[in-house]
């Protein structure tokens, strides 16, 4: 069981006060980079982004003082694919990361090789980024499923070099099933539930078996353990972000924060989780830009930005070039007011076989061979169906439930003719081809199904 945040509030003032004389003069003025990433946090589970229930205090002071995208975009719900994509600035057609369990391949250039080229020290501290290989960083803590333990680790790097230009990337596990927040968030938005609902993955799997409904009450409580998760993660981010201040470093440090991806919480197909979705409950994601002084505050951005933008907005904020390969744009134009969103397009797969473009105004997903996800084995239900097309507008179907793609054809087919041409530049079957020969490794795979993954 976790603990409150009580502990990680002492790490803090012992840190702060060993880093006192170090931190004191700056080697050089160049701006560090704090990226913080968050396993499965939907956007519309912030205040910032319009709850209403109070999760997120922290991550909201944050946003008051951050450039916010409202409609950020991953290419795939799932944490290896997009987790590679934001440090590559690729599609997982182009990086091969098409599911959990693979690793980068060699000879790809990440945001930290062109940071460590620059001078920064680099470190990342993983409480769920898997066994992968993240090239150049110094891993200084890889603690799966412990957020403290990662938490705590990345607060001591953030002291030791806190005179020097650097890169650190802390990636929180937190709200990722099982929804188990420790006292008192456990049932701070639910105290009054009786029932026998814990948030357990086997339950969960459970729920999902056989079209097995879930009575109303039991879901309320299920999503108020998962904001209770947000919640006490909301504390860890509130000590990092006083560790920055304390430091003497907010003015000196962009800060991005942003997910891998959402969870789909039964809103379709009595689905609880993100693997099998193509959808903006789980494809949709926070993005949020803080730098005092260089960065706006309070300013909202419309339009379409996507998880790949990330790394060449951060080398294009502090002053250095993004290296040709990659294939987001920077948003630093839109953060500064002379750059429009609004007909931007993102694109979204499961694996290689289904690919969705979201656009400001619509969704098409286009399923050519008609897959449907496999979801798991035994008993419980075989496959999340996903039709061969499927159309929704945004403007009055924002929670993408009405498929209109047979009452508007041509705007189908024009979508559908955007994917076709977005996978010809890509050479998407050959690349596809290439990527279905990657296993995963025995080990892998056993920790993947241990987070109720079956790959």
């Amino acid at each position: 069981m976790r603990s409150s945040r009580g502990a990680a509030r002492d790490l803090l003032l012992v840190i702060v006060a060993a880093a006192s004389v170090s931190s004191c003069g700056r080697r050089e003025d160049r701006p560090s980079v704090v990226l913080i990433t968050v396993d499965t946090l939907r956007p519309d589970h912030l205040g910032c982004y319009g709850y209403a229930r109070g999760t997120s205090p922290a991550i909201d002071r944050f946003a008051a003082e951050s450039t916010g995208f409202l409609t950020a975009a991953v290419p795939r719900g799932q944490t290896w694919p997009t987790l590679a994509s934001i440090h590559t600035s690729l599609y997982p057609v182009t990086h091969g990361v098409r599911k959990n369990g693979q690793s980068l391949p060699p000879g790809l250039t990440t945001l930290a090789h062109v940071l460590r080229d620059e001078g920064y020290a680099c470190a990342a501290s993983l409480a769920n980024a898997g066994d992968v290989d993240w090239p150049v960083f110094e891993i200084v803590s890889r603690q799966k499923t412990e957020d403290e333990r990662a938490h705590a680790a990345a607060l001591r790097w953030l002291a030791d070099h806190a005179g020097e230009p650097f890169f650190l990337w802390i990636h929180y596990f937190a709200p990722h099933k099982p929804f188990d927040p420790p006292d008192p968030y456990v049932d701070v938005y639910d105290p009054a539930y009786e029932g026998t609902i814990t948030g357990g993955i086997e339950e969960m799997q459970r729920i999902q078996a056989n079209d097995q409904s879930l009575p109303a009450r039991d879901l309320e409580h299920l999503i108020a353990r998962y904001d209770g998760e947000i919640r006490w993660l909301d504390g860890l981010l509130e000590d990092l972000l006083a560790t920055i201040g304390a430091l003497g470093l907010d003015e000196r440090t962009l800060v991005v924060f942003t997910s891998d991806h959402g969870e789909e919480l039964y809103e379709r197909n009595g689905y609880l989780h993100h693997s099998a979705s193509i959808y903006d409950s789980v494809l949709k994601v926070p993005l949020l830009f803080r730098w005092p002084g260089a960065v706006p505050a309070g300013r909202w951005i419309r339009g379409i930005a996507e998880s790949l933008d990330v790394a060449p907005t951060v080398l294009d904020l502090i002053g250095v070039d993004a290296p040709a390969p990659f294939e987001g744009q920077s948003l630093a134009p839109a953060i500064a007011g002379s750059a429009d969103l609004r007909e931007r397009s993102a694109y979204a797969e499961i694996e290689d076989r289904v690919v969705s473009v979201r656009t400001a105004r619509f969704r098409f997903v286009h399923n050519p061979t008609d897959f449907d996800f496999p979801l798991g084995k035994d008993d419980y239900r075989s496959v999340y169906p996903i039709a061969t097309e499927e159309l929704y507008a945004h403007g009055d179907d924002p929670g993408e439930r009405r498929n209109i793609a047979d009452s508007r054809p041509d705007e189908a087919r024009k979508l559908q003719e955007r994917i076709e041409r977005w996978q010809l530049r890509h050479d998407w079957n050959e690349r596809s081809r290439v990527h279905r020969r990657r296993a995963i490794p025995a080990d892998v795979r056993q920790s993947l199904e241990a987070l109720g993954y079956v790959p």
